[in-house]
This record gives structure tokens, sequence and C-alpha cells, in this order.
């Protein structure tokens, strides 16, 4: 009777690349993420010095955030967790792989690899006759069982700690899941504000096209170069559209001066006509006006950047379910290549019981030769994976300007 050769090559402990398996852009990527959760502000002061907003406006919707802060921590110890422990026991697991590799292997070292030991003790007792002491065949068996059971043991105890990182990552992912959750609750109850800010703005500018019709009823004619000056330098940002398009758009504190280089206060003060004293009351209330809109710009600006906070937050704890999903999936792969590795040496001692003549016959030095290889490549694989793995410098800690010029930009295309 003939017994399938056990291959004992790392079969799916390696990449197409010969990369190491766990050695993916996705337990890097969601890291990367996690530094979100992680760096999430966790009271009133980090708070605002995250967003950048006002004392003002902090304590205007207190109410709702101080459940999302308390939100924050929860949210920062779930992705502290998976950086600090979860992480760090997949890292573990690698060492656990190395550790393999090398028995394996030898590292370099021919005669310390169990491997070698192995496949050199199936030649020897395919080699042993009647002429052999009575016990030389029994040790020699005995010896090729101890040496596969070594190996055997180390796979089960691998298997064990990658069966409770799995466990952790499951957890984790629903964790992920359910903050993401309360970060959209949050989100909904923030926008709701945002949205009367919009509003109230939305007020004002009607106010100041209304005020410059009644001009206009007045039967005020300006000269045509003051009438260019008020339509472009001072009037002209009110048909904007958007709140964003109206922020980059309102002129400076500072006195504007038209294409003759007039300021403001030199023209209404040239003017003659019996409407002059009108006008320049109406610019007036129309600069108070922009006093006022571009204060009530800035509260929403503020909301704004409320509102970019959480949306990116949510963005990145939401992305990172399916990252931490596909990451469980790599262990339970990395699980499943190792009780494949473990049925063939659990075949090869059988073999050799049975049928160490045909054993011996397969693993020729060519054989075990790519075998032992094929496991020195792996540790240096999984030694590079290591190095890279320990390598964790704290991220760059940006402003909330792209992420509130982009919720800025949504909140204009809405008003279109």
């Amino acid at each position: 009777m003939s017994f399938p050769t056990p291959d004992l090559a790392p079969n799916g402990l390696v990449n197409t690349k010969g990369d190491y398996i766990l050695h993916n852009p996705d337990i890097f990527n969601l890291l990367t993420r996690l530094w979100t959760g992680i760096l999430l502000p966790q009271n009133a002061e980090d708070y605002r010095a995250h967003t950048g907003i006002s004392i003002g406006t902090y304590n205007k919707y207190k109410t709702l955030l101080e459940p999302l802060i308390a939100d924050h921590k929860v949210i920062a110890s779930h992705c502290t967790h998976y950086k600090e422990t979860t992480f760090m026991n997949i890292v573990g697991l690698a060492d656990e792989v190395r550790n393999y590799a090398h028995l394996a292997s030898g590292g370099g070292n021919l005669a310390a690899s169990y491997y070698h030991v192995i496949f050199d003790t199936i030649g020897k007792l395919a080699a042993c006759t009647s002429a052999d002491p009575p016990n030389k065949a029994a040790t020699l068996k005995a010896g090729i069982a101890a040496g596969v059971d070594a190996m055997i043991t180390k796979i089960d105890v691998f298997n064990s700690a990658a069966a409770g990182v799995k466990s952790d990552l499951d957890t984790f992912a629903g964790q992920c899941e359910e903050d993401a959750s309360k970060l959209e609750a949050h989100i909904s109850s923030i926008t709701e504000v945002v949205d009367t800010v919009e509003s109230d703005i939305e007020d004002l500018q009607k106010q100041i096209k209304q005020d410059m019709r009644d001009l206009s009823d007045a039967g005020v004619e300006l000269a045509h170069d003051q009438t260019i000056f008020y339509t472009a330098a001072a009037f002209g940002w009110i048909t904007e559209i958007g709140t964003s398009v109206l922020a980059a758009a309102l002129p400076e504190a500072a006195p504007v001066a038209d294409a003759a280089g007039h300021v403001a206060s030199e023209i209404t003060d040239t003017i003659t006509t019996e409407y002059g004293d009108k006008v320049k009351a109406l610019s007036k209330s129309i600069e108070d006006l922009q006093a006022k809109l571009r204060s009530e710009d800035q509260k929403l600006q503020e909301e704004v950047a409320i509102v970019a906070q959480l949306s990116n937050a949510k963005l990145d704890i939401d992305a990172s379910a399916p990252l931490v999903k596909r990451v469980a999936d790599s262990i339970v792969a990395i699980i499943g290549a190792w009780n494949t590795i473990k049925g063939e040496l659990v075949a090869l001692k059988s073999t050799a019981d049975k049928d160490i003549g045909s054993l011996a016959a397969a693993y020729t030095p060519a054989v075990t030769e790519s075998v032992i290889k094929q496991w020195d490549n792996l540790e240096t694989a999984v030694e590079a994976y290591r190095l890279g793995a320990y390598v964790s410098a704290l991220p760059t800690i940006t402003t909330l300007d792209e992420y509130s010029e982009a919720l800025a930009a949504k909140v204009g295309a809405s008003q279109v």
C-alpha cells in the first residue's frame, strides 16, 4: 500500500511575492485609520483645541458635545486596545512563525534544522537491515515521532494564540460598527444646528438684496464709475450662492479700492446728489450687515468644524470594520495553513511507521533541500514583517481645514 508524500513546505504562509501572509496592506491601513480613534479628544479643552471652536460655541452646544466626548472615550479605548493588545498579538504570531521557521530550517545551519534531522532519520530508518541491532529501527522511529511531535506542539500553540486573536478581531469589528453608528447619530444632531445657521445667513442675504432694491426705488442714480464700485467691490458678493463661496468672497475689513484707486470713503464723500446722505446711510447699514454676516459665517465655520471632525472620525471608524474583518479572515487563512502543515506532519509520522521505503525514496536530497530553503525564506520574510510592524510612530496631527472645506462645499452645494 502506498501513501501520499507529505509536502512539508510552508504553503499558505507566504504570498505570491514571497512575503509573509500577514504582511498585507489591510493590517497597516487599519492601524493608520485607527489613529483617528486613538487621538479623539476626550475632554472639553482638547476638543476645542482639536476643532478650533471658541469657548462660546462649545458652551452653546455643550449638551450635544458632552455625550459626544463621552463616546470619544469609549471609541478611543477600543482603538487603543487594538493597537496596544490585539495588533501586538498579531505581531506576536509572527514571532511564533519565525521561531518555527528557524527550527525547521536551522537558520542557515543545516545541522540545527529539525526538518533536516527528520529527513536524515527517515533515510537511516529506510537503510536498516536485519543485521542492525534489534532496537535500532524502533529508536529511529521514535526519533522521527519526537521531532514531528515537537513541531506539531508548536503549531498547536500558534493556532491557540491565533484563535484568541481572531476572537478579539471579531469583537473589535462589532465595536467599530457600533462606534460608527454612535458617531452617525451625533452627526445628525449637529447637522441640524448647521442647517439652522445656514438658514440665518440666507435671511441676511435677502435683507441686503432688499436694501439694494430700496436704494434703486429711491431713484438714486450714481455716476457710472461709482455704480461699478458699489456693485463690484462692495456688493457683488451677495449674488454668490453657497456659504463657502460667500466666505471666500467677503471683502476684507480694510477699505476696498476701485479700479481708479478710490476707496469707499473717498467716493461717498464726493457724492453731491440730493440722495447723497441716504446713500451714505445705506452704505453704513450694509457695512453693519456685512460685519454681522461675517460673524454669522464664523459661527457657521465653527459648526462646520464640529461636523467635519465628526465626519472624519466616522469615516475612519466606519472604514475600519471591514478592514478588521479582512484581517480576521487572514488569521483564519493562516490557521488553515498551519492545520494543513500539521496534517502533513501527522501523515509523515504515520507513513514512516508503515512505508518507510516509499517515504525515503520521495525525499531526495533535492526535495529536502528545497523544503528547508522555503522555511529559511519564510523566516527572512517574517523577520522583515516584524521589523516593520514594530515601527509605529505617532502620525502628524493635522488641522481640520481640509475636512471643513470639504463639508463647506457640501453645504454650499445644497443651496444651489
